[in-house]
C-alpha cells in the first residue's frame, strides 16, 4: 500500500495525540489512539515531519479512511488495527521520544 508523507504525518498526529488515552505517549493498541476530530493537529510529530495545514487535514483523513487505516464517526477518529500496525512498524520511532 502506498502511503504519502502527509498521510504518515496524520497517522502520527492521531497515534500520539494530546487528547487520546495515551496522552502524547506510545499507545499499546489501536483502541488508545481515539481522539477528537477537531484536535488532530495537536499530536506529536517528529522534527523531520511537516505539520499539515488545518485546511488539508480533512482531505488527508478522507484518504486514510478510504485506505482503511483510520476510522471516524464524525466526532472522533482513531487508527484501525491495520493503521496501528503500519504506524507501529513504519512510522513510530521510540528512540526519538
Amino acid at each position: 500500500m502506498n502511503i504519502t508523507e502527509k498521510e504518515k504525518t496524520v497517522l502520527q498526529l492521531i497515534a500520539q495525540n494530546e487528547y487520546n488515552s495515551a496522552n502524547y505517549g506510545i499507545p499499546e493498541s489501536h483502541m488508545e489512539t481515539v481522539t477528537w476530530c477537531n484536535h488532530i493537529d495537536v499530536g506529536y510529530i517528529y522534527d523531520d515531519m511537516e505539520r499539515p495545514s488545518l485546511r488539508s487535514i480533512p482531505g488527508i483523513v478522507a484518504s486514510l479512511i478510504k485506505k482503511e487505516l483510520i476510522d471516524s464517526d464524525g466526532e472522533t477518529v482513531g487508527l484501525t488495527p491495520l493503521g496501528f500496525q503500519i504506524w507501529k512498524t513504519e512510522i513510530l520511532r521510540p528512540d526519538e521520544q
